[in-house]
């Protein structure tokens, strides 16, 4: 069978836990002997073979590439989210690839950048298809709805916005989140009518899945890890200010990622060895900071769908200190196999913190045990059940 995957990114350009799955969905397929194409964004038009897997890169018809959008303006990037929505050109190009190609099965994920008159495209071209969310950036632009922001959602542009993004997404044979959260999210703004639905699981690779590890915990020096954008939405610079009011000393946070706010967390970190920045890290990269972690922190200040470095930890047998929000309380148990606070309370993540500080091995064991009793797929696992998603 010959799988066309579309996504906005696909590497060496990172950017999320979409990137992920996307990239051992890619693998997965071509390890079980499917032919694998990935249409995505590029500096420029190209076609080349990544690993087995046929990709092409397609230059960004717009004001500027969503690689870059980061670093644009907000008042640009308006008239940019107009365009993407309404991107005839870029349709045109995923038209010809489609139809050159002729895939058994479509796979979108996130379309940002590449236009949402796709789905339109696939629709027309009579083939099957899927389409997998991973936020909230079909009912708001950004794709980040902040805590206390809630009611940007309900301004007239949002609306608008959401309204017609209900009718170019109205093609789906099958729509696929890792939450239910997030599926409920659509469904209560009239998204996917016609849809099958589908709550399935973001995989982790083999190799993190297999490898879960007895831990050994010294509560004299706890490992706390945070592993993402170095974004404020992210919540590392309110985890840092709160980490440094913390009464316990025994602590020391590794950092791992990247993003826009890296100078403003260096200088708030400057000459305190208790904060080890790494930059990011990706896939196996990442094991040595996964397998020392005591806890992993995740501080986020937004809606978050399912944050893959929380299933990553899980496979290692970390217990997660989490915001609740979001789809981030359908993995985290408060007391069973992490923490929860309420997301951007300060001093509620203060009180959690200090008592992480002062747990003892007995009840950091039973933590490890409830992160044990947790199960996530593995590449192979995801794979089948979309197989089976086919067959009915």
């Amino acid at each position: 069978m010959k799988i066309c995957l579309i996504h906005s990114l696909y590497p060496p350009f990172n950017r999320s836990g979409a990137e992920k799955v996307v990239i051992f969905s890619a693998q997965g397929f071509l390890k079980q002997g499917h032919e694998v194409v990935v249409i995505t964004l590029g500096r420029e038009n190209k076609v080349e073979n990544i690993d087995g897997v046929r990709v092409y890169r397609l230059k960004s018809i717009n004001l500027f590439s969503f690689i870059d959008i980061n670093s644009q303006p907000a008042w640009l990037r308006l008239p940019w989210h107009l365009i993407d929505m309404f991107n005839f050109l870029s349709a045109k190009q995923v038209k010809q690839i489609l139809a050159a190609e002729k895939p058994d099965l479509v796979i979108a994920h996130n379309l940002k950048g590449l236009g949402y008159l796709i789905p339109r495209v696939i629709k027309n071209l009579g083939l099957r298809y899927i389409q997998v969310v991973h936020d909230v950036q079909l009912s708001v632009p950004t794709g980040l709805l902040i805590v206390g922001q809630e009611k940007f959602e309900k301004n007239i542009l949002c609306r608008i916005y959401s309204a017609i993004n209900r009718q170019l997404f109205n093609f789906p044979d099958v729509v696929i989140s890792p939450s239910q959260w997030l599926l409920n999210f659509y469904l209560a703004r009239g998204f996917f009518t016609k849809s099958e639905k589908k709550v399935l699981l973001n995989p982790s690779p083999e190799v993190f899945v297999s490898i879960g590890v007895g831990k050994f915990f010294n509560p004299q020096k706890i490992n706390f890890l945070y592993v993402g954008q170095i974004e404020e939405h992210k919540g590392i610079l309110f985890l840092v200010r709160a980490l440094k009011k913390l009464n316990g000393q025994n602590w020391q946070l590794q950092i791992v990622g990247d993003g826009k706010k890296m100078m403003e967390l260096k200088k708030m970190t400057d000459g305190d060895n208790r904060f080890v920045i790494h930059g990011a890290k990706y896939g196996e990269e990442l094991i040595p900071f996964l397998q020392i972690a005591d806890f992993t922190l995740v501080p986020t200040l937004c809606y978050e769908n399912l944050p893959q470095t929380i299933l990553e930890s899980f496979s290692f047998g970390t217990p997660v200190v989490a915001a609740r929000i979001g789809g981030i309380r359908e993995l985290v148990v408060d007391n069973k196999n992490g923490f929860l606070f309420e997301a951007g309370d300060e001093e509620n993540l203060r009180a959690v913190l200090d008592k992480v500080l002062a747990i003892m091995v007995d009840d950091y064991s039973r933590l490890v045990e409830g992160v044990g009793e947790w199960r996530g797929l593995n590449t192979e696992e995801y794979i089948g059940e979309i197989i089976r998603m086919l067959k009915y």
